[in-house]
């Protein structure tokens, strides 16, 4: 049985929203050109490390972008090798769809115990730069998406900080 949801205190907010697609390039330009979100930064196979889909090892690679609408970073991810969460959304799009919402928080463990606690299943993780974690919890059957709950070590908030200011 799902318990009551409540955003906790050690939720910094409500931060992104994430895409799968097809073709990065595609969204991207559609996402600037015709919805008016900044331009975006891509990282083409960025290191990811600690892997895990379904409490099993794995090792992905993607393609990623990230923008800003607003006052919401957009992040674009393009599978290229192996099977996760994202290649199994873009299954049910024909070439973007929104894979996840996420919420930073300042203590990832503090966090992805309270989503446990409320029987919501951690279905994928990771790892980037020095510190920084995802943690993707399966909130489809509720909302129609998965909720990423992140933490970003000081080098990578540096990073997000330009990105929202299109300073790059």
């Amino acid at each position: 049985m799902l318990k009551n949801i409540n955003i906790n205190p050690f939720f910094a907010g409500l931060f992104q929203i994430g895409f799968v697609t097809r073709d990065i390039d595609k969204a991207a330009d559609f996402l600037t050109g015709t919805m008016g979100t900044g331009k975006f930064m891509k990282l083409s196979k960025p290191e990811i490390s600690d892997q895990t889909w379904n409490e099993e090892p794995i090792d992905i690679v993607v393609d990623l972008a990230f923008g800003q609408w607003g006052n919401l970073n957009i992040e674009l991810i393009q599978p290229i090798e192996g099977e996760s969460s994202y290649n199994e959304t873009l299954q049910t799009f024909d070439w973007i769809g929104i894979h996840h919402i996420c919420v930073k928080v300042h203590n990832v463990d503090e966090a992805s115990a309270d989503m446990a606690e409320k029987n919501i299943p951690l279905i994928q993780s990771g790892r980037f730069g020095d510190h920084s974690t995802f943690h993707y919890f399966d909130t489809r059957p509720f909302l129609g998406y998965y909720t990423e709950v992140l933490y970003f070590d000081e080098d990578t908030e540096t990073l997000f900080d330009k990105i929202a200011r299109n300073d790059f």
